[in-house]
């Protein structure tokens, strides 16, 4: 099939399911492209989080090919709160004469351009929703959005698609209570693991100790990703302080960056603790290098949001803490990994105390976790599932 992915940022070489689904697409023998923006996502601090080594989030226009995949950026009139108007974007679908499209969104302006365009040139449609509950945000402004959305939805994108994919099953939901479809048009595609990058390397850990200088016994706790409030750096040093107080085997990494004035706030615990020697923040790396960085870990902690690291840090076979939002209960119920209560840095000491007093523990925990990606989360496996819910659709 000549499938085409419509998404509002592209960043390639950050293992985002936006890239790898179609890269996985285009493996599996279909012709690929995507469709997109002239610039990478409006991040909080970009110049201090991703720039460093992505560089500029603008990208400009034109057309590349990238792992067997044509990517063609385009110009916006217009960006929102994380959304983007795309010019030409009817125009270049047309030009493309696509079999099926896959909108990576149900509710940014691309959705409701696409669906226009599919129905009135009966092409198969399917979109995705990577929407959790607690991104919803209160107010008088935010019930007007969503009772927007779903006349829209209804008039507008239920018409036009085959399937409503969720990410998670919590994106499932969210589909059917924010956005009134109907049962019957909702499926999980669950996010993946480019598990050709992200396998455990046994032999990175005595390389990563001697380049950070850390002691061959070093127990390590890494948490990768933006160094933001929405991310929980600082309820992990919370948590973790005392223990490295107790510990001087312990060691606490950071992998990222963010801005200035919350670096304050994730340091108050590790400065009245004393324990600045044991705590470390190394900067972003891509994809490509993550594996390295979690094989040389004991635990990995993401203490809060829902972050595709922590199934990431599962396919190179180690023990994960995440917390028990739904997502990370359901990635739990799956293998991936253990939750502990969200936003209590108290549950999660006791975890992580927990899984450094038993190695067994963490090696069982480790195994299971990449066992999971290789049988729920690989995108192997992930683009499967797509591929057969576009051939139904193209054929209905």
């Amino acid at each position: 099939m000549k499938i085409v992915h419509v998404v509002d940022y592209l960043m390639p070489t950050m293992g985002y399911q936006e890239f790898l689904l179609p890269k996985w697409n285009a493996r599996h023998g279909h012709d690929v492209y995507i469709l997109t923006s002239d610039r990478y996502a409006n991040v909080p601090s970009y110049s201090k989080t991703f720039e460093p080594f992505l560089g500029p989030r603008m990208r400009g226009t034109g057309s590349e090919t990238i792992e067997g995949v044509k990517v063609h950026r385009l110009p916006i009139r217009g960006e929102f709160q994380g959304r983007v108007w795309m010019a030409g974007l009817t125009k270049q679908l047309s030009a493309l004469e696509p079999d099926a499209v896959f909108v990576h969104g149900t509710g940014c302006p691309a959705s409701f351009t696409i669906a226009a365009w599919c129905r009135r040139n009966q092409t198969a449609l399917v979109m995705d929703n990577h929407m959790t509950f607690s991104s919803v945000r209160e107010g008088v402004a935010a019930k007007l959005y969503y009772m927007a959305l779903r006349y829209l939805t209804r008039s507008r994108l239920m018409p036009a698609t085959y399937r409503f994919l969720g990410v998670a099953q919590e994106c499932c939901d969210f589909l059917y209570k924010k956005q009134c479809i109907t049962l019957d048009r909702i499926e999980l595609l669950p996010l993946g693991i480019d598990t050709d990058l992200l396998a455990p390397k046994p032999d990175a850990r005595e390389k990563f100790l001697h380049q950070c200088g850390l002691p061959d016994d070093a127990l390590i706790v890494m948490q990768t990703g933006k160094i933001t409030p929405d991310k929980g750096a600082d309820l992990l040093t919370d948590a973790m302080a005392p223990l490295m107080a107790d510990n001087p085997r312990l060691h606490l990494i950071l992998v990222g960056a963010g801005p200035d004035d919350y670096r304050e706030k994730v340091v108050r615990a590790i400065n009245e603790h004393q324990v600045e020697s044991q705590f470390h923040v190394l900067p972003f790396v891509t994809t490509s290098d993550l594996a390295t960085y979690f094989s040389a870990a004991d635990i990995c902690v993401f203490a809060r949001a829902a972050s595709l690291s922590c199934l990431e840090a599962a396919a190179c076979g180690k023990p994960v803490l995440m917390t028990d939002m739904p997502i990370g209960k359901w990635r739990a119920e799956k293998g991936a990994g253990q939750t502990f209560r969200d936003g209590d840095a108290s549950d999660l000491r006791s975890k992580i105390k927990s899984l450094i007093e038993s190695p067994e523990h963490r090696a069982d925990l480790g195994a299971a976790a990449r066992s999971s990606i290789q049988e729920h989360f690989s995108y192997d496996r992930v683009a499967r599932q797509s591929e057969e819910i576009l051939i139904a659709a193209k054929g209905k």
